[in-house]
């Protein structure tokens, strides 16, 4: 079985900061200084409020395709595998946790087919996920949405 170290670089990156000279060279200093062999990328998007059903992931506040693609590129020319672990977060900081799309707990409601209004259909997470699973196949990339029923 493989042993993973994985260690998370770059955490809720704004536009442009993964492209910068400035993060290769911490990752570099990152990967020397651990010994892992998985990093892991936490490409974000941001709602106004906890319960906001349109999620942007596309503006300055995350980072662009284009540049998730050349740094998972240049992980994967120093030798490490990739863990994409996309995550929300809430404009009005309001913790992540409370992200919830009901006006009451619903055990086992599938979070991803049914918006507040009752509504069905492609959910603005999922558009989320899906976006980076767009992303060109590569071998070594993982992908990850945790505590989301699919």
């Amino acid at each position: 079985m493989e042993f993973i170290k994985g260690i998370t670089f770059s955490p809720f990156s704004p536009k442009g900061s993964l492209s910068s000279r400035e993060a290769k060279n911490s990752l570099k200093n990152l990967i020397e200084g651990t010994g892992a062999n998985y990093i892991v990328l936490v490409p974000n998007a941001l709602q106004e409020t906890p319960q906001s059903e349109e999620i942007d992931f596309t503006s300055d506040a995350t980072v662009s395709d284009k540049e998730l693609i050349s740094m998972i590129n240049h992980i994967h020319k120093e030798g490490l595998h990739v863990f994409l672990k996309p995550t929300v977060n809430c404009k009005n900081g309001t913790w992540r946790a409370h992200i919830n799309f009901f006006d009451e707990d619903v055990p086992c409601e599938d979070i991803l087919s049914q918006s507040p209004n009752g509504a069905t259909g492609l959910h603005p997470i999922r558009n989320f996920s899906f976006t980076l699973l767009k992303l060109p196949k590569k071998p070594n990339v993982k992908f990850s949405v945790p505590a989301v029923r699919w």
